[in-house]
This record gives C-alpha cells, sequence and structure tokens, in this order.
C-alpha cells in the first residue's frame, strides 16, 4: 500500500508540536522466555510511551505483562505519572502491586469491550488499583473515555454519560474539611454534561488516537501508521 513504517526504539522521543512522546520499551534484545509462553513474550515486549504536558503525564503500556513491567522497573525508566492505560485490558497478568507503586498514578483507564470472553477487567487488577488509591475509569462501563489537559487542569469525560470531571494539579493540598478529593494537583467536584475543548490545550483521545495541542489537531496514525491488518 505504500505505507511507511517506523520501527521505534527505547529511549527515542518524538514531538507532537511541544508535547514529547518517550519511548520506555521494549528493550533490546527483547524479552523472551515466559513461562506463560509466546503470547505472552510478545505482550511482554509491547510499546510503552510516555506523554507529558506540563503537570499531567500518561503512561501506555500497551499488552505488557508482569515481566516487562519487571523490566522497565530495573531499567530505572521514569515511570511516575498521573494517568495509567491499563496494560493489556485489564489481564490478572499485568498492573503488579510493585508497578504501581513506582508508577504512583492517580488516575486509570481500562480499555476492555463490555461482556468480552476474557472477561476483562480482572478482580484482582481492579483490587489491586483500588488499593493504590487509583481512580478507575472503564470503556466497557463509560464508553469513550476522553482525557483532556492545558498542563494545569484536567477534564475527564466519559462518553456514555457525557459527564465531564474536572481535576486541578497545580493546586496546594487542601485543608481538612475544604469540600474536593485529593489528587496530588486536586479534585474539584465539577461534573457537567458537556464542555468545550479550550484552545492552547493538549487532549488524548485513547479511542480514536488524536492528540491536540495548541489548538491543533494532530492525527498519531500519521506518526504510528496502522498495519495492514489492523486498517
Amino acid at each position: 500500500s505504500g505505507t511507511v513504517r517506523r520501527r521505534l526504539k527505547l529511549g527515542e522521543r518524538i514531538w507532537i508540536g511541544h508535547t514529547p512522546l518517550t519511548v520506555l520499551h521494549p528493550p533490546d534484545p527483547p524479552l523472551q522466555r515466559s513461562p506463560r509462553g509466546a503470547a505472552s513474550d510478545e505482550n511482554n515486549n509491547s510499546l510503552v510511551l510516555r506523554l507529558d504536558w506540563g503537570l499531567a503525564s500518561f503512561l501506555f503500556t500497551g499488552d505488557l505483562e508482569q515481566e516487562g513491567e519487571g523490566a522497565l522497573l530495573a531499567g530505572r525508566q521514569p515511570l511516575s505519572h498521573l494517568v495509567l492505560k491499563v496494560a493489556h485490558h485489564g489481564s490478572r497478568f499485568s498492573t503488579t502491586e510493585e508497578f504501581l507503586k513506582a508508577g504512583r498514578p492517580r488516575l486509570a483507564v481500562i480499555s476492555a469491550g463490555a461482556r468480552n470472553p476474557f472477561r476483562h477487567p480482572t478482580p484482582d487488577v481492579i483490587e489491586r488499583l483500588e488499593n493504590a488509591g487509583v481512580r478507575i475509569f472503564r470503556t466497557d462501563r463509560d464508553g469513550a473515555v476522553i482525557f483532556e489537559t492545558d498542563g494545569r487542569t484536567l477534564t475527564v469525560t466519559r462518553w456514555a454519560s457525557r459527564q465531564t470531571e474536572r481535576f486541578d494539579l497545580d493546586r496546594e493540598p487542601q485543608a481538612a474539611g475544604e469540600a474536593g478529593q485529593s489528587l496530588s494537583g486536586n479534585f474539584l467536584p465539577s461534573v457537567e454534561p458537556g464542555m468545550a475543548r479550550g484552545a492552547g490545550s493538549s487532549s488524548f483521545h485513547p479511542v480514536t488516537g488524536t492528540l491536540q495541542t495548541s489548538g491543533e489537531a494532530c492525527d498519531l496514525s500519521e506518526i504510528f501508521p496502522p498495519s495492514p491488518a489492523s486498517a
């Protein structure tokens, strides 16, 4: 079809406007010999990307399993982040306690189809996320989950209910008794049926894969073209 492919390598950084996207995984040589077989080896060599915009940071983990998470921990990669795209649709072989302790996400989104035959996300992963104090969003219940940020605030929209929650990332910790919940940057109790995207913001839509920075949309498929099988 004439599509140009590009193989990304550990340590590479791609700029989308003013937004850096950093490759944290897989290693070279690739991970091998998972006790769960070749399919797990393939999962453990998933592309892991980190996106940073101001005070907001996102970690995209593909289908990474526990051995891949262990490699990230051993490699001392910059794992602390605000929003986690939970690996492998919430499989019990991913999202270990150690990985959550290192990353310290405050929000997580799980991409899984409703009534999927694998029963993802698994109760084990939900429990680990809840024990870590992570706020969970799920596409099987919430529909598309849209994150938008200008680097100082973050809004999360559940497409199914059209509800939007807003988080202030740079406020000082709240005093006891003050309304709202803590989010390192703090939760603003704002739930709205719809919210206009402001100019100068950066937003990532995990379903369509579009990124908007400074009011200009960029289709990630131009940078990471789909394979013929997935096109």
